[in-house]
């Protein structure tokens, strides 16, 4: 058994192929070889240049986040990581008329690349400003998170303070006339706990405000800026790289047409064998 394992696992020399072999078979298929390599590449550079020209704008954003106090309230920042995962996939979400956005973040220099790829080259100078406004739109809803976030932080201080100084009425109520200083140091601690009270009222109707005019605390917040904005361009297409590569997948498609074309007469043979052994059982 060991032997003849052994013996299979050795290939036959039908199975090889030598570079005799290959020699062989490219001097019977080039004329097909080269017909079709020349067909196909043809009709490839002819579909490549036919289709409409491409243009394309790249412009390069900068959004910063910036701490803010809003009436006593310091809101806590939002990552810069954040913003810039927010700002690309705003970017791409958006959809224009036969143009494709593309939008990158640099982690390094915290910039946004952002690239307009169009047929026609008439609109891509219009679209930016709706871009901006969009991403301004869509910045909004972190900041609205923290606030709406801080909103409910500061009504629990409140509903709190308030607690505490109906205790603390509570107790000035029971202490009797005569125990003044005591009297006086309950007092104290009820006017301080009222200005606290007071305090986060305001901050209460800041927080509110914020949330009503959410487009100019974003300006505060997170600030939109543009470095560097190209002009409209033409991709380029260069006629040599296009003919390379049409060439190659050419000959490539060639080869393997040819490489069928050469077994389907052992095929047919093969199966035109087969016949006859069917019948006979």
């Amino acid at each position: 058994m060991a032997r003849e394992a052994e013996v299979s696992q050795i290939p036959s020399e039908e199975d090889e192929i030598s570079l005799i072999d290959i020699i062989r078979f490219f001097g019977r298929n080039w004329r097909f070889i080269g017909v079709i390599t020349i067909g196909l590449t043809a009709i490839a550079l002819l579909y490549s240049f036919s289709k409409p020209k491409s243009y394309q704008k790249q412009v390069t954003l900068l959004v910063e986040p910036n701490s803010l106090t809003v009436g006593s309230v310091a809101l806590p920042g939002i990552a810069v990581a954040e913003i810039g995962a927010l700002a690309v996939e705003s970017v791409q979400d958006q959809t224009f008329e036969a143009v494709t956005p593309q939008a990158t973040y640099d982690t390094t220099t915290q910039e946004i690349a952002v690239t307009f790829d169009t047929p026609g080259a008439s609109n891509l100078d219009e679209i930016m400003p709706q871009v901006l406004s969009q991403l301004e739109l869509d910045l909004q809803e972190p900041l609205e998170r923290t606030l709406e976030k801080s909103l409910v932080a500061t009504d629990i201080s409140l509903e709190r303070y308030e607690k505490l100084i109906e205790s603390m009425e509570a107790q000035i109520a029971q202490v009797p006339p005569t125990e003044e200083a005591r009297l006086i140091g309950l007092e104290n601690q009820r006017a301080s706990l009222a200005t606290t009270r007071a305090s986060l009222e305001i901050d209460r109707e800041y927080l509110e405000q914020g949330l009503q005019d959410l487009e100019e605390l974003r300006e505060e917040v997170l600030s939109i800026e543009i470095l560097e904005e190209s002009e409209v361009q033409q991709v380029a297409r260069s006629p040599l790289q296009m003919t390379i590569l049409s060439l190659i997948a050419g000959f490539m498609v060639a080869v393997l047409a040819a490489i069928i074309r050469e077994q389907i007469p052992r095929i047919k043979a093969e199966l035109e064998a087969q016949k006859p052994d069917k019948l006979t059982q």
